[in-house]
């Protein structure tokens, strides 16, 4: 199975305050800000699927397909 990680960026300690969970929103994405927060449960990051690409080995051809919610849960237990 391969694993994908995108880079992590941390902030230095800073005089900056700290945000609830609940006070983080749309208006902060892009941005590097400090949480609070305790954790409580954890689970599994299942993959969404919206589009699935599938490429001809033989001439490189690439067909693009919208992922309907019914096959969603298909895909993703057969692409792992």
């Amino acid at each position: 199975m391969a694993h994908f990680f995108s880079a992590i960026h941390f902030k230095p300690l800073s005089i900056s305050k700290s945000l609830a969970v609940r006070q983080a929103n749309a208006d902060l994405i892009g941005q590097l800000i400090k949480i609070r927060g305790m954790v409580t449960r954890i689970s599994e990051v299942r993959p969404a699927v919206k589009v699935a690409a599938y490429t001809c080995s033989m001439c490189g051809v690439e067909i693009f397909q919208e992922v309907l919610q019914a096959l969603k849960h298909f895909l993703i237990r057969f692409l792992r």
